[in-house]
């Protein structure tokens, strides 16, 4: 069973005192599952990621 996943997500990352913008965090993922059950295996899997640094 193919399956998509597309993730677009707003994120600011703090260190000590000092914080970043807001980045774009971007996940693209094509998985293919044996069955849509509890027990389900992946079979396959590809997935790709990026930032988007100014939004």
């Amino acid at each position: 069973v193919p399956l998509s996943l597309k993730l677009r997500a707003p994120v600011k990352i703090k260190v000590g005192s000092v914080k970043t913008w807001k980045i774009r965090v971007k996940v693209d993922c094509d998985v293919t599952v044996d069955q849509l059950t509890a027990q389900a295996k992946i079979v396959n899997k590809d997935c790709n990621y990026g930032l988007d640094l100014w939004l």
